[in-house]
């Protein structure tokens, strides 16, 4: 009975109240305790936060030359690749350019060409003309209608916008101003000039 009577020396004077009293200071001690560890804990992640944010903002900065060096870097690519593109464009222009030359050159040599050809028909027409108006057996009234007037000469001035000229301006064109016109209305004269001629 020894340890009964060491608990009764030892816990004989308490009483109920005491008991309460005790319980609730350890509560007490328990809930301040763990509202002062939450706290510190609380203080320790937002200090460990802050260290972490500034240590992100601190190697941020430090790399910012390194940004910078990769900025200008991809800067210079891009003024590069522009530059490359500008280039290759103005070589398309260029060559395009000497494309379309070469297709205008061949155009207006056909054109010449054509024009030509067209002079050469128009003329040989003007001379077979010249030489049957003023033909003094093929038409020896040396006359010609005004119609066959104007033909001919809308005729030479097909020729003069083919660029044809010389012997016909100074030469052919006064002989046919001397041939006598006789107007459409004037049918006796036409139709002896009609009869007149030997074709």
């Amino acid at each position: 009975m020894k340890a009964e009577e060491a608990f009764l020396n030892m816990f004989g004077n308490l009483t109920i109240l005491h008991v309460v009293e005790f319980f609730f200071a350890m509560y007490f001690i328990v809930r301040v305790s763990k509202d002062a560890i939450a706290f510190i804990n609380r203080k320790h992640d937002e200090e460990q936060q802050k260290t972490a944010d500034v240590a992100e903002a601190l190697a941020g900065v430090r790399a910012m030359p390194a940004y910078r060096q990769q900025s200008i870097k991809i800067q210079g690519q891009l003024n590069q690749k522009i530059t490359d593109v500008h280039d290759e464009m103005n070589n398309k222009f260029d060559e395009l350019t000497k494309k379309f030359d070469a297709v205008m050159d061949r155009l207006n040599a056909m054109d010449a060409e054509s024009k030509k050809r067209a002079r050469n028909r128009i003329r040989e027409e003007l001379m077979r003309g010249h030489r049957m108006f003023t033909d003094p057996i093929k038409n020896p009234m040396k006359a010609w209608s005004s119609l066959e007037h104007d033909s001919w000469f809308a005729l030479y001035e097909d020729y003069l916008d083919c660029n044809g000229n010389g012997d016909m301006q100074y030469r052919i064109c006064p002989e046919m101003n001397n041939l006598d016109i006789i107007h459409m209305d004037d049918t006796e004269n036409l139709y002896e000039l009609m009869h007149s001629r030997k074709l």
